[in-house]
């Protein structure tokens, strides 16, 4: 799952393990450095150090591994400083026994990472002079062997919300789940100022509000030709429009199965990138005010064939 923050610095990926043992957190105004020992099939695994050498704080969050095991990790993510990259501000762990933190400035965009029932059993994401992102490798729990004959029969489309990206001003808006988009009517300028969806429920369209201010200099109306075209992947960038402000979505392009829309807008800043991986994009969310501040997206994953839930079924034991 993720990773959340910015992109600055360099890839990095501690893999996955059997659990988590300990996580050394050094932080000040953002988290500036994160050091984890995995658990390998009973043995521990000091994995490198990921971040710079600043930090006026540190913490040793140290599990009661193998009977505690970390099950969540929360924080923010924004600039420090004007014009830089976003990074992790702060972070608060919880596992199926105890809290950790916060640590850091709870300041920016959060995100949340949840278990549902499994256990993180690894990290990986972006560092530089300070840890600039976070992902988390997640482990669900063993379902019974009667419980993957039921879901064999019974599994519909999953959907997942990703994002939001952008920043926290406005107030928050979410169009909701859907069968799929048929029209996307956005205004532009020197960033999104406005965005209007139009779904398919089930055959029928749906045209939910509009999110944004009034103003803006251009418009675009992108009509998709659907059911046989569909919307597949989203990206641009945000940052802020004036000093002192907040982030705001400053560029959009959009990509269906036959057409790619755009750019729309500006591109500067940081740049995000959203793909469904075959499935098709059927609901947005986020925030908005004077403009669109941050834009999230609802995913519906394919659904697999007889063969390959059987498959699936067999391959878990």
């Amino acid at each position: 799952m993720g990773p959340w923050g910015g992109y600055g610095g360099d890839e990095w990926d501690d893999g996955f393990h059997t659990g988590v043992r300990e996580i050394t957190l050094v932080y000040g105004s953002c988290i500036d450095s994160v050091r984890v020992t995995y658990d390998n099939n009973g043995k521990p695994f000091l994995a490198e150090k990921h971040g710079g050498l600043g930090g006026t704080k540190s913490a040793q969050i140290k599990l009661l591994y193998p009977r505690e095991f970390l099950v969540s990790v929360t924080g923010h993510y924004c600039s420090v400083v004007y014009g830089g990259s976003p990074v992790i501000r702060s972070l608060t762990l919880k596992s199926n026994k105890r809290t950790f933190g916060p640590f850091g400035v709870e300041e920016g965009t959060p995100f949340n990472i949840s278990t549902s029932g499994g256990r993180i059993v690894g990290f990986y994401g972006r560092s530089g002079w300070f840890l600039d992102s976070l992902g988390v490798y997640l482990s669900s729990s063993k379902p019974s062997l009667f419980q993957i004959i039921l879901m064999m029969f019974t599994r519909k489309d999953k959907n997942k919300q990703l994002g939001p990206w952008g920043g926290n001003g406005g107030d928050e808006w979410d169009d909701g789940v859907h069968s799929g988009v048929r029209e996307i009517t956005l205004v532009y300028g020197s960033c999104i100022d406005s965005i209007r969806v139009t779904y398919d429920n089930n055959g029928k369209p749906f045209l939910a509000e509009k999110h944004g201010g009034f103003g803006g200099t251009k418009s675009a109306q992108i009509k998709l030709q659907f059911p046989e075209e569909i919307l597949v992947s989203v990206s641009g960038h945000y940052c802020r429009v004036v000093y002192g402000g907040r982030p705001v979505i400053r560029s959009l392009s959009l990509k269906s199965n036959k057409r790619t829309f755009g750019p729309f807008g500006v591109e500067e800043g940081t740049p995000f990138n959203i793909s469904t991986n075959g499935g098709r994009i059927v609901g947005f969310y986020g925030r908005s005010g004077w403009f669109l501040d941050s834009l999230g997206l609802c995913l519906s994953s394919p659904k697999p064939s007889l063969f390959q839930r059987i498959l699936m079924m067999c391959t878990r034991f």
